[in-house]
């Protein structure tokens, strides 16, 4: 089976080509600020992409008719059980009528694919989009009933790697227990039973700092900022998104930057060894969710590659506990993956 896989991002799209299990082309292909500024939302980037796509193929001799099937990015839309969807009619109009969950890059993936799938007649899928939903209904009561917290996490890259940990230790998936962080721009630590996310300490909301965002921070401080003039109520939500975290302490969120620093500066050394404390103290917290039943800790993202902050994370463990490394992120393989199962049969295609 020939798989085109299709993950768009704010300033680039990664493709990439599976044969069944096996990769055999990839690519990140960037898009300049300035070409993308000249849209006026994100859904007019899409043909700009889609030629883009195409003109990547045909650098390769490839044309679209080669594919069985398209895997695109699974976006924000709305609470969904996770899994593969096949994509549909109503998925696109619920997109592009706004009812999502908010405005993400990602959403341009099954927008693609179901072009690609209506010029071809081949099928289009998504998998374990962003918006996949099976947080424990007490896990997102807050303390306000206007409140709600919200299961956004990087579904696709953890159940990805609950399903390699599980393969490689020769575990079944949907009845094994997880907690796994996913270390990156943004950080999450994901409580895992039986194959669902039951629980998200995410760093948009109550989870630790990450790169990029500010993490949990106390309300009425926020508030007395805010009435001091000293942070705007529109910086608020670029706070949890870019501006928060390293960046705001170091405007930057190269983190390997700063750990090469950190040796001379105990300032960034002190803020990045907060940032593993927090991260630890939320795996600790989602032990208590699973009641101590769970089979390994993850690490995975980017960040999983530097022995330095994976050091600073087991300092706050006893040496018997338990740790798995899954450096780096892996959801082009788990789109290509997630659509292959669905192609075979082996895993059921869920309605949308």
């Amino acid at each position: 089976m020939n798989i085109l896989v299709i993950n768009p991002g704010s300033t680039s799209t990664k493709v990439a080509i599976y044969k069944d299990e096996n990769l055999f082309y990839e690519k990140n292909i960037k898009h300049p600020k300035e070409e993308i500024v000249k849209f006026k939302d994100l859904f007019e980037e899409k043909p700009y992409r889609e030629k883009a796509i195409i003109e990547a193929l045909n650098e390769e001799k490839i044309n679209i008719s080669f594919f069985d099937a398209f895997a695109g990015r699974g976006g924000t839309l709305k609470p969904l059980k996770a899994g593969v969807y096949r994509v549909t009619e109503s998925m696109i109009d619920d997109i592009n009528k706004g009812n999502i969950q908010q405005i993400h890059a990602s959403l341009l993936g099954a927008l693609i694919a179901y072009d690609f799938s209506l010029s071809t007649g081949k099928p289009a899928f998504i998998v374990d989009p962003i918006s996949s939903d099976e947080m424990a209904d007490i896990a997102k009561i807050a303390g306000h009933p206007k409140v709600k917290f919200a299961a956004l996490t990087h579904t696709l890259n953890v159940r990805a790697c609950a399903r390699k940990v599980s393969k490689d230790l020769n575990l079944d998936f949907f009845k094994t227990n997880f907690i796994i962080a996913h270390l990156g721009g943004g950080i999450t630590v994901n409580a895992i039973h039986k194959g669902k996310i039951i629980d998200v300490l995410d760093g948009r909301q109550t989870g630790p700092f990450a790169p990029t965002s500010c993490g949990a921070l106390p309300l009425r401080v926020i508030a007395k900022l805010i009435i001091k003039g000293e942070l705007k109520l529109d910086e608020i939500e670029d706070l949890y998104g870019r501006s928060g975290g390293l960046v705001a302490y170091f405007g930057t969120d190269d983190v390997k930057e700063l750990l090469s620093k950190s040796e001379q500066d105990e300032k960034i050394k002190q803020v990045l060894q907060a940032m593993c404390f927090q991260v630890a103290k939320a795996i600790n917290a989602q032990k208590t969710i699973l009641k101590g039943e769970y089979e390994t800790i993850v690490l995975t993202g980017g960040l999983a590659y530097s022995e330095i902050l994976v050091g600073w994370i087991k300092r706050w463990f006893p040496e018997s506990e338990r740790f798995y490394l899954v450096p780096g992120e892996h959801e082009m393989e788990a789109l290509a993956l997630g659509t292959l199962r669905a192609l075979k049969g082996e895993e059921k295609v869920l309605d949308y």
